[in-house]
């Protein structure tokens, strides 16, 4: 199983093992049109329309948790089944090209969109609704990863440490 972030914008306490739901958006006129393209070029990607959605790295997690909603409550997942690491700025551009009746370059991204082209740092993986995503535990983005992950050793360990460390080897 890989890893990734996900994030629930909804209040729902989540715990080591539980299962996310996939988001449905089957009615949002910019993934009907990004869904047509992929259905025809790009039939082996993942749809948008019934999906997870997860971001792959810290800093995309915390880019995200910004667009989104800083209240929104961000998990360390592991997830398998078919997925797509693609830009999430290439949606958004695909978002303002519709809305502004731009298709023709709105479909030029959305095309790059499914190639997996990066042109930003806001990258995000979309997981088929046949997939599974699973919860590791919560984390909180307003710390270092370092400090997240329990890497980060306090200064006072560290001393510690090293005079232990030096009292072995001299």
């Amino acid at each position: 199983m890989k890893k990734g972030y996900g994030y629930v914008s909804i209040d729902a306490w989540l715990n080591e093992g539980d299962k996310l739901r996939p988001s449905i958006r089957e009615h949002d006129k910019i993934e009907l049109f990004m869904e047509k393209i992929r259905k025809k070029d790009f039939p082996d990607k993942p749809s948008r329309l019934n999906a997870y959605f997860l971001a792959p790295d810290w800093h995309s997690a915390k880019a995200w948790r910004k667009l989104l909603d800083s209240k929104t409550h961000t998990y360390l997942v592991k997830y398998k089944g078919n997925d797509l690491l693609a830009d999430g700025d290439l949606y958004t551009e695909v978002y303002f090209k519709v809305v502004n009746s731009h298709p023709s370059i709105a479909k030029s991204y959305t095309e790059q969109y499914w190639q997996g082209t990066m042109v930003s740092n806001l990258k995000e993986i979309v997981v088929a609704k046949d997939g599974e995503v699973e919860i590791i535990r919560e984390v909180d983005l307003d710390k270092s990863e370092e400090e997240e992950s329990g890497m980060v050793l306090e200064k006072s360990k560290f001393r510690r440490f090293i005079r232990r460390r030096d009292d072995v080897l001299f």
